[in-house]
């Protein structure tokens, strides 16, 4: 049923003009295998998941994201996917850093989890790292709120909608990274967690202090951030402290667009709802790169 709901879609979709001939080849291979090759890389997808795979089987690897991430992961780099889904960017992180680098992926549901691991699988990647966890500010059990139709809204916080939940381990990034010989050096963090990210930057206080080079790929949503308990001008100041400076990388290509704290409040409210993906780094980063 839920599979017939999917080519129902991306048959009405295409027959409008908006998919070519690459997006055709690729949901004529999911409807055989239940995967894409993207990349050269094999990604299955959730048949369950009525809003990320449409999207994913439509996309090409060109979103603005995907131009941040190639932009600056380089060979060797090691990079922390927080809220991995099925691996779309462990993947190809994992692609860019190589057999030198490193990519830990946190994804706290278990069925996303088993998606996730087949992919990692499935391209014999040596150099990912998977933790079926979730990332907060301190070490606790926590529910997770499950988004059945669009398993990339799963919550660690309530937002008072009846969902169904799973209870998950969760940690500070900071406790975990004391716990592993050899340290780390953190090059690359990507955050894309409905909410959760003030949270989770609380525990990563140490790590975005101890490395001046390390760059984030992080969503902003005022709504989400509200609904969580948080507010999204402290999100941003605490950026800012620590000597970050934004970008707005949902233009799709480089040179992507500055922008400032009080741009972003301005035109991102609690209650517009409107989103952003934002590039963060430090000046000096600036300077060594170019």
């Amino acid at each position: 049923m839920v599979r017939s709901l999917i080519v129902a879609l991306v048959f009405s979709i295409g027959f409008i003009g908006y998919y070519n001939y690459d997006t055709f080849t690729r949901y004529v291979h999911y409807e055989l295998w239940g995967s894409i090759n993207v990349d050269g890389a094999t990604i299955f997808l959730d048949p369950k998941d009525l809003a990320g795979t449409p999207y994913l089987l439509a996309v090409q690897r060109n979103t603005g994201e995907d131009v941040a991430l190639r932009t600056f992961i380089k060979p060797g780099d090691t990079v922390i996917d927080v809220g991995a889904d099925i691996g779309w960017f462990t993947v190809l992180a994992a692609q860019l850093v190589g057999e030198r680098g490193k990519v830990i992926a946190f994804e706290p549901d278990p069925e996303t989890f088993a998606i996730l691991q087949r992919n990692v699988a499935v391209n014999g990647f040596k150099n990912v790292v998977l933790e079926q966890k979730a990332l907060s500010n301190k070490h606790d059990r926590l529910k997770l709120f499950l988004a059945q139709e669009n398993r990339g809204d799963n919550r660690i916080f309530d937002f008072g909608d009846k969902r169904q939940s799973v209870e998950v381990e969760a940690l500070s990034f900071d406790e975990y990274a004391r716990s592993l010989n050899p340290p780390l050096k953190v090059d690359f963090v990507k955050i894309d967690t409905q909410g959760a990210e003030g949270v989770i930057i609380e525990g990563m206080k140490e790590t975005f202090q101890r490395f001046p080079e390390l760059k984030v790929d992080i969503e902003f949503c005022p709504a989400f951030l509200t609904k969580s308990g948080y507010e999204p001008a402290k999100l941003l100041q605490t950026f800012e402290q620590w000597g970050f400076e934004f970008w707005n990388i949902d233009s799709f290509a480089l040179p992507f667009r500055p922008a400032t704290s009080a741009q972003l409040l301005s035109e991102l409210t609690p209650q517009n709802g409107r989103q952003v993906n934002l590039l963060l780094r430090r000046p000096a980063c600036h300077r060594a790169e170019s």
